[in-house]
């Protein structure tokens, strides 16, 4: 293994930038389409519907998924397929047994509480400042 340019550009960043980087290739409409086999078109409408969904969920409060879907524009393969990825950036929280539950951490609350806001042309801070993040969940 050997690391290149970016690599190095990559190791040196801060926690933040980092944290963008992979957010960023993952909330993206290609990476969407291949990872959950939904069309280009419904892509973007599948996630302005999942940015919709976080903003009205409450932070650690467990949701059972069959009741989510009910109120949304999506479909359980959508949830599967875009649900680990969010799960390993500290975004959500899943339990699949006695049944399947979702949650939203804090950091997720944030971080998709931002993109409700742009989406929505409400004045915010593009800010999320891990650091902040950090310190509480320490506490």
């Amino acid at each position: 293994l050997v690391l290149t340019k970016k690599g190095t550009t990559y190791i040196r960043q801060r926690d933040e930038e980092k944290f963008l980087v992979l957010f960023s290739s993952i909330w993206d409409s290609d990476f969407f389409c291949n990872s959950t086999f939904i069309n280009g078109r419904l892509s973007d409408i599948t996630m302005k519907a999942f940015i919709n969904l976080a903003y009205t969920l409450e932070v650690n409060k467990s949701y059972e998924v069959k009741y989510i879907m009910d109120d949304y524009e999506f479909d359980l393969d959508y949830l599967l397929g875009i649900n680990e990825y969010l799960k390993l950036l500290g975004l959500v929280k899943t339990d699949f047994y006695p049944a399947y539950t979702w949650e939203i951490t804090k950091l997720g609350k944030l971080v998709f509480d931002c993109l409700y806001q742009r989406e929505h042309n409400i004045q915010s801070s593009d800010l999320v400042r891990l650091e902040l993040y950090r310190d509480e969940k320490e506490h």
